[in-house]
């Protein structure tokens, strides 16, 4: 017998903080009112981003409409660089 989990909705910062320095793909389920992200369902995580192409085919082939969010969790730009614009 085999039992399926429910998927788990969290917060994209409670998922920032559980996958630290890890591109995430993240299934939406709650949006801002500008359609920022605010919540969703963790698909996959990868210390590099060619980790997620897979699993972001696979969802989308599977369900079409499905919005999904992929983000880095760690700094964008390392400490020890200064950006200048």
């Amino acid at each position: 017998m085999t039992s399926q989990t429910q998927p788990v909705i969290q917060t994209i910062a409670h998922i920032e903080r559980t996958y630290p320095n890890e591109w995430v793909l993240v299934k939406e389920t709650a949006w801002q009112k500008t359609g920022h992200p605010t919540k969703g369902i963790v698909m996959a995580h990868s210390p590099d981003r060619d980790g997620l192409v897979p699993h972001t085919i696979r969802l989308h082939e599977q369900e079409p409409s499905v919005k999904t969010y992929a983000f880095y969790t760690g700094p964008v730009v390392p400490e020890d660089m200064v950006v200048v614009l």
